[in-house]
């Protein structure tokens, strides 16, 4: 009788094992389908930034040659204001 008692304790731990197993893989399967979907959207994320990369290049392009012509301005303005300077130091008119 103890023997079938054993085997009976068995059995239902083996049943128990098994449910569980069989809930881990109901789990396996819904993390896979979440997995597949945020690969999806990462692969759309970086297609979207490749995109406005090659869409900010020229803007990019155009801020330095925007940025060249201020810093020459800026430059031509400090030259200008040192000659007219020295012209009044020295007492050369114009």
């Amino acid at each position: 009788m103890e023997q079938k008692d054993m085997s009976t304790r068995i059995l239902n731990k083996i049943d128990n094992i098994d449910e569980k197993i069989g809930n881990i893989d109901v789990t396996l399967a819904t993390q896979e389908e979440n997995l597949k979907h945020h690969m999806r959207r990462t692969e759309l994320a970086e297609e979207g930034i490749e995109i406005l990369a090659r869409q900010l290049k020229p803007i990019s392009k155009h801020v330095y040659h925007v940025e060249g012509a201020f810093k020459l301005l800026g430059l031509a303005s400090v030259v200008i204001t040192i000659i007219f300077g020295f012209m009044k130091v020295f007492g050369v008119a114009i």
